[in-house]
């Protein structure tokens, strides 16, 4: 499935996911509608939001695989700091058993020119509007992290997660994202879990930024 190779951050256009066209060959990227439109109302680890972050909640879009950490500092496994849910922006959606019209923005291929259509590679998080606000507060991304990764509002004790729910797949094969995590420093992700040398890297980002506070 499709493998995130970088990211950058804007603060006009939120932040924009690009994966790796070599793996993805002659497929694009599909993102499907979430499947649920209730908020969150607990975090990862099943503890009630406090209700100050209600209001942002309900900007940034209901429970998603997708999220953001806000201020964070521990780059050791990322685990401090608030992850929140963001909504992920819907691409190349089939219409019943129908893909897109040919030609379509980030759809693959414009039969017509026989050429690729702009993102056919990329991912987009819009952050509900609230990109300039939050510049300076995001620290990583992350998706499909957590227990249940792409149905976050199912009670599994009641229900399995539908076949086919996460998001981001393959346009013509409909083959899953590798689930990834990264930090985001200076408008663009400097570590990223899917990169074959993270461990090393991991470390030269641990190692300099010790070196800078010290």
């Amino acid at each position: 499935g499709p493998v995130l190779k970088s990211c950058t951050f804007s603060s006009t256009d939120g932040i924009t996911l690009k994966f790796d066209q070599r793996l993805l060959k002659e497929d694009a990227i599909m993102v499907l509608d979430q499947t649920t439109k209730a908020l969150s109302f607990a975090n990862d680890i099943d503890v009630p939001w406090d209700a100050r972050l209600l209001p942002l909640l309900q900007r940034l879009g209901p429970e998603s695989p997708m999220e953001i950490q806000l201020n964070g500092q521990d780059m050791e496994n990322m685990t401090d700091g608030i992850w929140i849910p963001v909504k992920l922006e819907p691409k190349c959606m089939p219409k019943g058993s129908d893909h897109p019209e040919p030609g379509t923005n980030g759809c693959n291929w414009n039969y017509t020119t026989s050429t690729r259509t702009e993102g056919w590679d990329e991912v987009h998080v819009r952050l509900g509007g609230l990109s300039y606000q939050l510049k300076k507060n995001i620290t990583g991304i992350r998706y499909a992290w957590n227990n249940s990764p792409c149905c976050p509002s199912v009670n599994r004790m009641v229900m399995p997660c539908p076949p086919n729910s996460c998001p981001i797949q393959t346009f013509n094969t409909t083959m899953p994202a590798v689930p990834f995590w990264a930090t985001i420093n200076d408008g663009k992700c400097d570590w990223i879990s899917t990169h074959n040398n993270f461990h090393v890297l991991r470390r030269e980002k641990i190692e300099a930024a010790v070196a800078k506070k010290s």
